[in-house]
């Protein structure tokens, strides 16, 4: 595959220009595109994270890490903890939507939904003894 940098600042794969939106032939073809598949892997992610974390909460073998979250967890319960999930991680999937096609924004989107993959790893691996009450 021949590859070359044009003055421009375009990349050329064979023949093929890759825009800011790395265009090729096969794949998931625009940034955009990329940014809110990871996107809503991210939300399904942190609906799977909130999940676990109200189990373990409710078995009472809970330790929450996130200082912030622990607090909001001991003084509001379950509906404080889902309100401060909901309003933290819509504000960061607000700001990868609004920043699809931005390089930053697809960087961070990956970044973020890579952490909750291996949360979610984490939480699979978590004693199934104290998942329950």
């Amino acid at each position: 595959m021949k590859t070359s940098l044009t003055f421009d600042g375009r990349l050329v794969l064979s023949g093929d220009t890759v825009s800011s939106g790395i265009s090729t032939s096969s794949g998931i073809s625009t940034r955009g595109t990329r940014v809110v598949i990871m996107a809503l892997l991210l939300a399904m992610l942190n609906v799977w994270d909130l999940w676990i974390t109200i189990a373990v909460y409710q078995a009472g073998t809970l330790f929450e890490g996130n200082p912030l979250a622990r607090y909001v967890l001991d003084a509001h319960g379950i509906l404080g903890i889902s309100l401060f999930k909901a309003v933290f991680v819509g504000i960061a999937l607000g700001g990868f939507l609004l920043g699809r096609k931005l390089l930053l924004a697809e960087i961070g989107c990956v970044t973020t939904t890579c952490v909750y993959v291996v949360v979610a790893w984490r939480w699979t691996c978590y004693p199934s003894e104290l998942l329950t009450p």
